[in-house]
C-alpha cells in the first residue's frame, strides 16, 4: 500500500506516464506475492473449513464414523504442495529479478523527472554525494531548496536557493538542476576559521555523469536470484563470516517462504474446526496472529543467523517448523477431543 500511494502521487502530481507506473506495478507484484500467497491460503482454509464447521458438517462426519481429516487434508495438502512448487521459481528467480527491475525503473524515472523522486520537507538522497531538502514542489518547480554536497576532501558545501528546476536531456545524457536566487557556503576543512560564501542569481549543477552512472546498479542480496547467491557464496567462503551468513540467510529465506504453505495449512485446518468461524473477517482475526508470528520469527531468525548465533538454515526454517509442529499438535488434540 505504501508503494501504491507513492505511485499514485507520481501519476497525479508529477505527471509520470501511466505506462511507467504500470511497469512499476508489474515489477512490484511478484515480490509482494511471495508474502501474500501463503497468507491468502491460510485465510482461505480458515474461511472454507470454518464454514463446514459452523454448519455442523464436521460433527455430521464424526457422527457417521468418518474422520474429517482424512477427507479434508489430502486435497488441501496437494494444493499446498502445488503452490510450493509454483512459488519456488517465484521466490528464487522471478521476484528478485522483478524487484531489481523496479529499482532500475525508479532510477530511470528519476532521470526523466527527478522531482518525482523528491518529497517535500524531507531529507532525500537520490544522487551520490548530494542530500536534498525541498520546502515545496509545484509543477516540477522546487521552492526553498537546501542541498548538502559532500566533496572528495570530506568537506561539505551547502547550497541555498529560493527556486530550482531540473532540465533533463536523455539523448545527451544531460541532467542539470538550475537554481535561482541563492547562496553557496563552505568551510575550509584544513582551516575551520576560513569560511567561503557567495550569492548567485543562477547556479547550474550538472548531475549528468552521476545520474547516468546510477543506472548501472548493483544488486542487493534480496535482489539476487538463488543461483547468483550460490555463485557469490563460493568466493565469500574465504571472506568474513558475517557476509557469508547474509548470503546464506537470503538463500534459505527464499526456500522457506516457498514452502510456508504447508505449515499454514497444518495449523489453519485445526484452528478453523476448533473456532468454527465462517466469515472472512473472523478468518483474518484468527489468521493474523499466525501470520504475525511467522513474520516475527523470520525477522528474528534473520538477525540471529547474520550475527552467527544460529546456522542460517535452521534460523530461516524455524518459523515453518514451529508453526507446522503446532498445527500437528492441534490436529492431534482436535481429533482426540471428538472421539
Amino acid at each position: 500500500m505504501g508503494n501504491m500511494f507513492r505511485l499514485a502521487n507520481m501519476l497525479v502530481k508529477e505527471r509520470i506516464s501511466a505506462l511507467s507506473i504500470l511497469k512499476l506495478v508489474v515489477c512490484l507484484l511478484p515480490f509482494i506475492l511471495t508474502y501474500t500467497l501463503p497468507m491468502a491460503i491460510l485465510v482461505a482454509v480458515l474461511t472454507s473449513i470454518g464454514r463446514l464447521s459452523s454448519d455442523n458438517e464436521i460433527i455430521a462426519m464424526k457422527a457417521n464414523g468418518i474422520n474429517p481429516y482424512r477427507i479434508i487434508m489430502p486435497p488441501i495438502l496437494a494444493v499446498a504442495v502445488i503452490l510450493s512448487l509454483v512459488s519456488l521459481p517465484l521466490n528464487n528467480t522471478i521476484a528478485p529479478n522483478a524487484n531489481f527491475s523496479s529499482k532500475r525503473l525508479f532510477k530511470e524515472i528519476g532521470l526523466l523527472n527527478p522531482s518525482a523522486l523528491l518529497e517535500e520537507k524531507k531529507l532525500i538522497k537520490i544522487f551520490k554525494g548530494y542530500t536534498f531538502y525541498i520546502d515545496k514542489i509545484r509543477n516540477n518547480i522546487l521552492y526553498n531548496v537546501v542541498i548538502h554536497q559532500l566533496k572528495p576532501d570530506s568537506s561539505v558545501r551547502t547550497i541555498y536557493a529560493k527556486q530550482g528546476c531540473f532540465i533533463s536531456k536523455p539523448r545527451n545524457k544531460s541532467l542539470v538542476l538550475k537554481l535561482r536566487n541563492g547562496s553557496v557556503e563552505e568551510f575550509n576543512p584544513k582551516n575551520p576559521n576560513e569560511y567561503f560564501k557567495c550569492s548567485f542569481k543562477v547556479y547550474p549543477i550538472d548531475f549528468g555523469s552521476i545520474a547516468y552512472d546510477m543506472i548501472k546498479l548493483e544488486k542487493s542480496y534480496i535482489e539476487m536470484t538463488s543461483n547468483e547467491l550460490k555463485n557469490k557464496i563460493i568466493p565469500k567462503a574465504f571472506g568474513t563470516k558475517t557476509n557469508a551468513n547474509k548470503l546464506y540467510v537470503e538463500l534459505y529465506r527464499k526456500a522457506s517462504l516457498s514452502f510456508a504453505f504447508i505449515p499454514f495449512i497444518l495449523i489453519g485446518i485445526p484452528l478453523s474446526i476448533r473456532y468454527r468461524r465462517s466469515s472472512k473477517f473472523a478468518a483474518m482475526g484468527i489468521g493474523m496472529p499466525v501470520i504475525l508470528l511467522h513474520y516475527l520469527l523470520m525477522i528474528s531468525g534473520s538477525i540471529i543467523a547474520q550475527k552467527g548465533y544460529m546456522p542460517p538454515a535452521q534460523a530461516m526454517w524455524l518459523p515453518n517448523i514451529i508453526i507446522g509442529i503446532t498445527g500437528i499438535y492441534l490436529i492431534h488434540k482436535t481429533s482426540y477431543s471428538h472421539r
